[in-house]
């Protein structure tokens, strides 16, 4: 018979992967989650001296998947971050449900985000406790739930000791695919109302994107999410693209709509195809 996976006697978050502060929850989060709006929003890395953001606005509407699209440098990576709040606007307002991001305590707000970043932390312990990491309470059979969700629960099983297998530090003994099912699959356990997916699939072998890109078809459904974009089979996705240039809105609209104009996003297309857009 097979082991369900062994719970760790204690899982903490770091605060760069899915975060905790020791902020006091003093303000009552949005519930649902709401449209997220950045209105005129400035941040300069460096102290001021390297500009990120230049009076940014765009809507991401509850329940919608929207894409950002950019070359790089364009600010991408940074919108996730505000809104992660490891950084804060220099000028301009973040909103949530019409609430100001800055008035909500970051640890009990970043429990409402789920973030798969290009490059998942995976720390030295075994696969089950890596999941765990996303919401330290849930059972073991929401873990292997999870993981078949992300298409993970094949290759964890073909492991020496299955969920219970060490995969060491940044997960060594892991592919790039089966990292990503894995930062996944915590994304899955977490269930959060608001997901960034800073582009999943960069970097990946075909057979290991297909299952990457399947798990996502699953996860997007229901959620707000932002996808930071380098593919085009991923802004496929998204309802709305949102086109950053130089820190700014460039344009915005469907695939089909901004391809029939002449601008910065259907040059992006033209250049880079399918293989990636920056």
């Amino acid at each position: 018979a097979r082991r369900a996976p062994a719970r760790p006697a204690a899982t903490r978050e770091p605060g760069g992967e899915h975060g905790t502060m020791p902020v006091p929850d003093d303000q009552p989060l949005p519930s649902p989650v709401g449209d997220v709006r950045f209105s005129g929003v400035h941040y300069a890395y460096d102290g001021g001296d390297r500009p990120a953001l230049n009076g940014l606005s765009f809507d991401l509407p509850q329940g919608g998947a929207g894409a950002l699209v950019g070359r790089s440098g364009a600010g991408k990576s940074t919108v996730a971050y505000l809104l992660l709040r490891f950084i804060e606007p220099d000028r301009g307002a973040i909103t949530v449900g019409g609430r100001s991001l800055h008035d909500l305590s970051p640890a009990p707000w970043r429990e409402q985000v789920a973030w798969v970043p290009q490059n998942p932390h995976l720390f030295h312990g075994t696969v089950a406790e890596n999941i765990w990491l996303a919401c330290p309470g849930a059972s073991s059979e929401s873990v292997e739930r999870a993981a078949c969700q992300a298409s993970a629960h094949g290759f964890v099983q073909a492991l020496p000791q299955g969920y219970d297998t060490v995969i060491g530090e940044r997960g060594a003994r892991l592919s790039g695919g089966e990292a990503q099912r894995i930062a996944l699959a915590r994304a899955f356990l977490k269930d959060a109302p608001l997901l960034i997916l800073d582009e999943a699939t960069a970097n990946l072998d075909p057979e290991s994107e297909v299952l990457v890109q399947e798990a996502m078809a699953r996860l997007l459904p229901g959620r707000t999410a932002l996808i930071i974009a380098h593919r085009l089979s991923t802004v496929y996705r998204a309802g709305r693209i949102v086109v950053l240039d130089q820190g700014r809105l460039a344009e915005e609209g469907t695939h089909a709509g901004l391809m029939q104009q002449d601008g910065l996003y259907r040059r992006l297309v033209g250049a880079y195809g399918r293989g990636g857009l920056a």
